[in-house]
């Protein structure tokens, strides 16, 4: 199970917090089912991605890859597009013997296509510890689209806390459809047990393609940096190009290579007893990634659902997306209780509307899809 709001000041603020800090955790940083991470004090340029060994260090890995650093304070400095980073995090875990921790990038970060993964020492994987874990946590960055500026103690990434996987079943989400209606149609209305995609342990969504701005291409060469300590403050002309609603048959071709943002048809609401993450469709269904950030907290959504976006990149070769695909699916997952404090209740939540929206950082960021 995953641990709720109320769970994680307990373990953060307790006698023997299983999450410290050298700059103390700030109240700020839980949401209702997990807690941002910040960013450290120095930039290590890479030379290469990659994780530690079995019996190797996430530091010593560092040492042996690294070609430079320099030191990050309160002065935004640039990241470099096509370029890897590691920055060790404020945060060090010292997790019970029952506990484990995964990690996903925020929303805002994903949506402007940078990737960022968790490392833990002596652990050949990213983006989840061990059980018991105790050590520091490092991020991996590397901008793909856009040149990004960051400062110290910014937060890029999020936690959970979890006991198990604790995956909801079929039967358990068509309970949760016919009571909260975790899935509805475009206006809002909940679907019914038999046109909800429920199977394999997932609820499915569709790509919505009627809509007048059916989503965003990154423009190839901006001007301009984006800075990732200064929400609404991007016009997003400099940054984005809007892809309108096909003319005649509704289906566009996406370029290999690009980034794109699309939204799906069907909204989503995730209920107070649990929180929730994007996974992959399936392979056989063409090989591109159709999101970065995958954490959902409880009360998402709110009463009458939230458009998923879908952050697209193609790998091999152009393929076509028509409207009505099945593109992600979404599992649920059980937290210890429900949580004391619902997403969009004063946590600094962004994406509170029922329609889809672009990052943070960008002004008029809901108005720019209609």
């Amino acid at each position: 199970m995953v641990l709720p709001y109320q769970a994680l000041k307990k373990i953060l603020f307790g006698a023997q917090p299983m999450i410290v800090a050298e700059t103390p955790v700030e109240p700020s940083q839980i949401q209702p089912a997990s807690c941002d991470l910040r960013l450290g004090d120095t930039v290590y340029c890479m030379k290469a991605a990659g994780f530690p060994g079995k019996k190797e260090t996430v530091r010593q890995f560092v040492e042996n890859n690294c070609h430079r650093s320099f030191v990050l304070g309160n002065t935004p400095c640039v990241l470099e597009k096509g370029h890897c980073y590691i920055i060790p995090l404020k945060e060090r875990l010292r997790l019970g013997t029952r506990f484990f921790a995964t990690f996903s990038p925020k929303s805002s970060i994903g949506r402007c296509d940078i990737f960022v993964r968790v490392l833990s020492d002596k652990n050949p994987s990213y983006d989840k510890t061990p059980k018991g874990y105790h050590g520091p946590l490092y991020l991996e960055i590397v901008p793909l689209s856009f040149r990004a500026r960051v400062v110290s103690r910014l937060s890029l990434v999020q936690m959970r806390i979890q006991e198990d996987d604790a995956t909801a079943d079929n039967a358990t989400l068509e309970a949760l459809q016919a009571e909260y209606g975790i899935v509805r149609d475009s206006r809002g209305r909940a679907l019914g047990l038999r046109e909800a995609r429920i199977q394999n342990n997932a609820v499915y969504f569709s790509i919505d393609l009627s809509r007048k701005i059916v989503g965003f291409e990154a423009v190839p060469k901006p001007r301009k940096e984006l800075f990732l300590n200064k929400p609404k403050s991007h016009i997003v002309s400099d940054f984005w190009r809007r892809i309108r609603r096909p003319s005649s048959r509704k289906e566009i071709v996406l370029a290999a290579g690009k980034f794109y943002l699309l939204s799906t048809k069907e909204r989503v609401v995730i209920p107070p007893g649990y929180c929730a993450e994007v996974i992959h469709y399936e392979v056989t269904t063409g090989e591109f990634r159709t999101h970065y950030a995958g954490f959902f907290d409880p009360g998402f959504g709110g009463k009458q659902g939230t458009t998923l976006v879908l952050e697209v990149r193609v790998r091999d070769a152009a393929f076509r997306f028509f409207d009505g695909q099945v593109i992600c699916g979404m599992v649920f997952r059980k937290t210890k209780e429900p949580s004391e404090v619902l997403y969009g209740q004063d946590l600094g939540s962004h994406y509170t509307g029922s329609g889809p929206s672009l990052s943070k950082y960008f002004k008029e960021s809901s108005a720019a899809w209609r």
